[in-house]
């Protein structure tokens, strides 16, 4: 178990790894052997490590956080899903701001975590469904914490911890404090209290009511973004016109 931790069960089951292709195929892989709810996997580093998109996760070694945890969270209906995406987007948001306080952090939709634009951490979440309901949930995260150089091609739209504030932040202090927030939001989705979440989400929101550009159908709009719908869905105005979209029915320019 991870020390100095805070929670009731994120956690407890703790399993690190030196390396490993993908923390969330590792629990995806343990979940024929009924291991419990709350456990965590940890690495130092990912071989192929995934991101939204089919991306690659491009981290160094022993540089960042790297993790996956398994949930079960089966009193969700299939089309509340999208609820484990957001406390997973306000508890890591919130981790951030608190060692890092003195930069704004917002939501990128659907799941990433920015600072000044640049993508500071990430979200991956994979499902297995059973009759309507949630039968398990993978949410991995990564996060950019002590790592200073990155590729000449991203460098322009990423960031870190490291580059922000100029320190070496512990791995394991940000690892507890995000663990505490998940298992506070996550008791909160459990307990049926969406409100509190989809506040929270809004309140950080990149883009929200505003205008920003927009890929759409290969052509490049001015959209204003009014929210995210209970299934996930982005809602926009573009061209006077309400419309929804998926993550792949949209893409946010963010030169502007």
């Amino acid at each position: 178990m991870l020390k100095n931790l805070n929670t009731v069960f994120l956690g407890h089951n703790f399993i690190e790894l030196s390396e490993t292709e993908s923390t969330n195929s590792v629990l995806s892989e343990l979940l024929t052997d009924s291991v419990p709810e709350g456990t965590v996997v940890v690495t130092d580093y990912q071989t192929a490590g995934r991101g939204q998109r089919g991306s690659v996760w491009y981290s160094e070694r022993g540089k960042n956080l790297m993790m996956s945890m398994l949930f079960y969270p089966s009193s969700l209906k299939v089309e509340e899903m999208f609820y484990l995406s957001k406390l997973s987007a306000v508890a890591l948001r919130e981790t951030l701001q608190f060692f890092i306080p003195d930069f704004p952090i917002y939501v990128k939709w659907p799941n990433d975590v920015l600072v000044d634009k640049k993508k500071i951490a990430g979200i991956l979440i994979e499902n297995q469904l059973e009759e309507g309901h949630i039968k398990s949930s993978i949410i991995g995260m990564g996060i950019n914490v002590n790592q200073w150089a990155f590729p000449d091609n991203i460098l322009r739209s990423i960031t870190s911890m490291s580059l922000l504030t100029g320190k070496t932040h512990l791995l394991h202090e940000v690892l507890a404090k995000l663990l505490e927030r998940i298992e506070f939001y996550y008791s909160m989705v459990q307990k049926r209290k969406f409100e509190l979440i989809d506040s929270e989400y809004l309140k950080f929101l990149w883009g929200y009511q505003e205008v920003v550009s927009v890929e759409v159908e290969n052509r490049r709009e001015e959209a204003y973004i009014i929210g995210v719908e209970k299934n996930g869905l982005l809602s926009a105005v573009i061209n006077n016109r309400i419309r929804s979209f998926d993550i792949k029915e949209i893409k946010f320019y963010m030169d502007t």
